[in-house]
């Protein structure tokens, strides 16, 4: 009677990393391997009756490698295809293959209109861009318009002021810079 054995691969803490080894091996080029590894870094399940791995780790089959093995899986999948597109005809639907619709597959015309839409977005953006600036060099001008009124508005009340005090409304200073 045989013993059973462990597996005993190489696990990865972080699935999907280790991709034939290759994030492992520079880690323990580096020294990093502990980040890599969990416990002894080895997986514990049982391997496979005739196997030395796990059904994780390579333990079932990986497919026919006699040419008649190979033959066989290549005929079986063929009549499989012919069944399925017998069935989609007589659903009466299209099978899903060939070239997709649109982008390079597209019909000139088609391909055409789509540059023509491409050039109107892109003057309509122009376009939009400097009607954009237009707005907002005049909003900026009507707002230098708003601050020199207010400014000229608070001149003359303070001016104002100072005439009904009984004082001159313009002081030498003011008249000088007239």
């Amino acid at each position: 009677m045989s013993k059973r054995l462990r597996c005993d691969a190489r696990t990865s803490r972080y699935p999907g990393t280790l991709r034939n080894g290759v994030a492992l091996e520079r880690a323990q080029r580096e020294g990093r391997d502990r980040e890599f590894l969990r416990g002894s870094g080895r997986c514990k399940n049982w391997a496979l009756p005739g196997s030395n791995r796990c059904r994780l780790h390579g333990g079932m089959s990986t497919g026919p490698t006699t040419p008649e093995g190979v033959a066989r899986t290549v005929a079986a999948m063929v009549e499989g295809r012919r069944c399925w597109l017998a069935q989609l005809k007589a659903e009466g639907k299209k099978a899903p293959c060939g070239r997709k619709k649109g982008g390079r597959n597209a019909p000139l015309d088609e391909r055409e209109h789509a540059a023509y839409v491409r050039q109107c977005r892109r003057e309509w953006r122009q376009l939009d861009l400097a009607l954009r600036a237009e707005r907002k060099a005049r909003r900026a001008e009507l707002r230098k318009e708003r601050e020199e009124a207010r400014r000229k508005a608070e001149e003359h009340a303070r001016r104002k002021a100072r005439w009904d005090a009984g004082g001159p409304y313009w002081t030498d200073e003011e008249w000088g810079n007239l």
